[in-house]
């Protein structure tokens, strides 16, 4: 029965386009609950008859392209890796074709992340961050779905292809007119997770660690709930940094409330030490941390932020031809 039914469904949603956007409503609603009910040999045909619906040119109504892409995202997570790899081939064609799906698209895309190979990951983070270069996408909507995405799957990549597509993000930010905080920490949040997966950009984490905090970092999870990306993008950083660079942060102005907690956290583990959520505890004890030019001195001076000038410099370095061998 939940097989006829998910089936049925999927069907008319890709031969069905253009239809009432509360009808696709109650279709997503529905195979929502069907596809846990699935045997896992009858998902990839329920995924490809939306996947095939995404691609319809015919379908121009975005709510009903967001309600596509989010009953696609249902089925990911049962997808074997040969399956995924056919509906991410079918989803990057849109992608390729289709700037205004670019952002909704990024969202299954997103979704399907875990089941992808590192070469459809890499082929994948190009698209989107062609897309951001050619400013398809602008809003703050789209931003954040397209940035969500990519911060997703820099997790597949490795640290060449990273700092290839971190380089070219950078320069978007560089050559960006926003100035909305909330789409300067979209972007940010990308470009952070890219850096996170090159561990000699010392400069770039900084630089990314720095756009989010333009907006809050959100608190822990509670007890079964997932994390925000935002914030474990921002822990993988901050376990990255040293002492002294994580030091720096704690300057930052906008390191305050959850985000000073991270920093802390982070440096109470890398210290043996307990600060709580307490910055002066790490200023009276800086000085007995016995780490080389770390001292009160050094926490009076002024806060240095990270210039995106020097982000590209770093990138265009470890990008070279030359970084790549051993």
């Amino acid at each position: 029965m939940a097989v006829r039914g998910a089936l049925g469904i999927a069907r008319a949603l890709e031969n069905e386009p253009g239809a009432d956007h509360f009808v696709h409503e109650k279709r997503e609603a529905a195979l929502s609950l069907l596809a846990t009910q699935m045997k896992p040999v009858d998902v990839p045909q329920a995924a490809e008859h939306l996947a095939k619906a995404l691609e319809d040119p015919r379908e121009t109504d975005y709510n009903c392209i967001s309600l596509l892409a989010k009953a696609l995202s249902n089925f990911a997570a049962r997808l074997s890796s040969t399956d995924a790899t056919l509906v991410v081939e079918r989803l990057v064609k849109v992608l390729e074709t289709d700037s205004d799906r670019v952002s909704l698209v990024a969202e299954a895309l997103s979704a399907l992340a875990a089941r992808m190979n590192q070469t459809d990951a890499a082929s994948v983070v190009k698209l989107l961050v062609k897309a951001l270069e050619n400013r398809w996408v602008t809003d703050h909507d789209s931003l954040s779905r397209l940035s969500f995405a990519l911060s997703v799957l820099a997790t597949r990549m490795d640290p060449t292809d990273a700092a290839l597509m971190a380089k070219r993000l950078a320069k978007v930010l560089a050559n960006s007119l926003e100035t909305d905080s909330p789409c300067l920490s979209s972007l940010g949040e990308a470009l952070a997770a890219l850096a996170a997966q090159i561990p000699k950009a010392k400069k770039t984490q900084l630089t990314a660690l720095s756009l989010p905090l333009l907006e809050e970092v959100p608190p822990p999870p509670k007890e079964g709930r997932a994390e925000v990306q935002q914030r474990t993008v921002a822990t993988r950083i901050c376990e990255s940094l040293t002492i002294q660079e994580l030091a720096a942060v704690l300057k930052w102005p906008l390191c305050v409330g959850e985000t000073q907690n991270l920093v802390l956290g982070e440096l109470g583990k890398k210290t043996h030490r307990d600060f709580g959520d307490d910055a002066w505890k790490f200023v009276q004890q800086v000085d007995s941390l016995g780490v080389p030019g770390l001292n009160r001195e050094f926490l009076q001076r002024p806060a240095k932020r990270p210039r995106i000038e020097d982000t590209i410099e770093e990138l265009e370095a470890l990008a070279s031809p030359a970084a790549e061998k051993p």
